[in-house]
């Protein structure tokens, strides 16, 4: 009996243990900088929101459900995060949610799609276009939903103030259907800030 339940035992330890490797809890945070590391060029069709970013989630359901009933749900989500929540005590931390729209595609490619729906989407979303920006950025796997969310960032941002890099602005996470990218503009910080106080 004590053999059958440590086998039972020691089979769930390694089931949660893959469990866990599988959605990237073991996953080292690596950067890249340079020619291989950008931003855009793209526009950014986003809103503004304000309050803990843990509640973020429902804002990016109702984006989904916006590009779905459009016929765009290819198009990558991507929000803008502007305040360290570690340091922004005397207000909400503020940060935008939005989809991107890809302008290297060239002819068929992602403006085209949407130019016949600009009047619908400027309906709800306000837009920004994002030149090409250098950055130093990281991936994550999207394997758990809103977990993936929480884990990235989790890990994502310690590792880049553990490497002595700075933040010059707000980060910049784009989401795919397979990873989570997150970005550091190393130039444009304007461009990152919330509108307000851009000069």
């Amino acid at each position: 009996m004590m053999d059958e339940s440590s086998a039972i035992i020691g089979t769930a330890i390694i089931v949660a243990l893959s469990g866990l490797w599988y959605i990237g809890v073991f996953d080292k945070i690596e950067f890249q900088e340079g020619e291989d590391s950008f931003l855009g060029p793209a526009k950014f069709f986003y809103k503004n929101h304000s309050g803990p970013y843990s509640q973020s989630g429902k804002h990016f359901e109702d984006i989904d459900k916006f590009l779905a009933s459009r016929a765009l749900q290819h198009f990558k989500k991507a929000g803008i995060y502007y305040d360290d929540p570690k340091t922004t005590t005397t207000r909400p931390t503020r940060y935008a949610a939005g989809f991107l729209v890809n302008l290297e595609e060239g002819k068929g490619g992602q403006e085209e799609q949407i130019v016949g729906k600009m009047d619908d989407i400027l309906k709800e979303f306000q837009v920004m276009t994002i030149d090409k920006t250098r950055t130093i950025s990281s991936t994550f796997p999207m394997r758990a939903g809103s977990l993936s969310f929480a884990l990235s960032a989790m890990k994502t941002y310690p590792a880049f103030l553990n490497k002595g890099y700075k933040m010059m602005c707000g980060s910049v996470e784009v989401y795919a259907c397979e990873k989570i990218e997150t970005h550091f503009p190393l130039e444009k910080f304007e461009r990152f800030i919330p509108v307000n106080e851009q000069q």
